[in-house]
């Protein structure tokens, strides 16, 4: 399991999720998807629509995570909301 892997892991522990993982020119692009919460019970189905969250060119996907000693991280307030 990679270090990407195991935070989203800790810091959505109340959200089920999936991984998919493409390789593409020899980089592993890993991508997650929150499907749920703990119990399994699937996201209730809003117009919003699917939100894909990309970093910027110096950052990497852990900076969604960086708030976790006070808050919900970046992606957990997205889906709750909807």
């Amino acid at each position: 399991m990679t270090a990407f892997v195991e935070l989203v892991a800790a810091a959505t522990a109340d959200l089920t999720w999936m991984r998919y993982e493409v390789e593409s020119n020899g980089y592993i692009l890993t991508m997650v998807r929150f499907i749920g919460d703990s119990d399994g019970n699937a996201a209730d189905v809003d117009p919003k629509g699917p939100v894909l969250l990309m970093p910027g060119a110096y950052q990497d996907s852990f900076n969604y995570f960086d708030e976790l000693a006070t808050t919900q991280s970046i992606p957990e307030r997205l889906f709750n909301a909807g």
